[in-house]
């Protein structure tokens, strides 16, 4: 009996060792994550591994920061992966290659500050890629994405290593930083008669695919509404759980969030039309 309990108080502590469970938002993509090999642990460019470490079929935060290299390459598209926003859980991140993710339209990345190397390929849905929070790039390729409509690259750095663009010909807004090189290598992958601008806001007025914009977003004391055509009445954010910590029912251009504690929360938004629209944040 003694030797049942003290196995049981074994295991109890060995998982809780692990540290916090991540929430997924996507389903689909924590289902990948602990079934195929993705995880590069030795540095040779080849995955050898889930990212579910101790085999309890949950990733747990201390899991997620112990891994540098992804590689998510889904073909044939059987797991039907729509956002990979969870892995801002994976912050200490340095390599990403992400391959044949069919059902995507949106790819942003937050806090993933040490990222050097990206990949995105082959993702035949995906129209929008916000990478201007990975301001650590070395290497950057995104190849062979024909849906592609909105880029925005703004992050103080252009790749000092591999920078490359293949079969991107549709981009019809790209935000660059204000550079001869960065605007010459765009430029190019550009729909005719558009050029890259260093205004991102201009993208978030005429973008169609979002009508709601929230930023900055990594924020650390406020946040600014943007929308077209569209009138808010109310605005409440929850933390991860669901509570909710906030309420404003006014001066929705400077939403103070000063006196939240860093992490992840969840902006609902009211409009004048009778619908709600829920949006992601990350506070420092």
């Amino acid at each position: 009996m003694k030797t049942a309990i003290s196995l049981i108080i074994t295991l109890a502590v060995g998982t809780a060792s692990f540290g916090q469970t991540i929430n997924f938002e996507d389903a689909n993509l924590k289902s990948y994550l602990l079934t195929e090999n993705c995880v590069d642990t030795n540095n040779d460019g080849v995955p050898d591994s889930d990212a579910d470490v101790n085999n309890d079929t949950e990733i747990q935060l201390t899991e997620a920061l112990n891994i540098t290299s992804l590689f998510l390459g889904n073909f044939p598209d059987t797991y039907f992966v729509a956002s990979v926003e969870d892995l801002h859980h994976f912050s200490n991140l340095e390599k990403l290659r992400i391959l044949y993710f069919g059902n995507m339209e949106n790819f942003e990345l937050l806090g993933l500050t040490n990222l050097t190397d990206l990949y995105i390929g082959t993702c035949a849905t995906l129209k929008r890629i916000d990478i201007s929070d990975l301001p650590n790039l070395v290497n950057q390729s995104i190849e062979d994405i024909t849906t592609l409509e909105y880029l925005n690259m703004q992050n103080n750095n252009f790749p000092s290593g591999t920078f490359s663009l293949f079969y991107t010909e549709n981009i019809d807004f790209a935000c660059i930083d204000d550079t001869p090189e960065e605007y010459a290598a765009i430029e190019y992958h550009m729909e005719a008669g558009t050029t890259p601008t260093t205004n991102c806001a201009l993208g978030i007025a005429t973008n169609t695919i979002d009508e709601i914009q929230l930023i900055p977003n990594p924020t650390r004391n406020f946040l600014i509404l943007i929308t077209k055509n569209r009138m808010p009445i109310s605005l409440s954010i929850a933390d991860v759980s669901g509570r909710i910590i906030k309420n404003y029912n006014t001066n929705f251009t400077h939403i103070d969030v000063s006196s939240l504690a860093e992490g992840m929360y969840y902006v609902n938004i009211q409009l004048s039309d009778n619908q709600s629209i829920l949006k992601k944040i990350i506070k420092n």
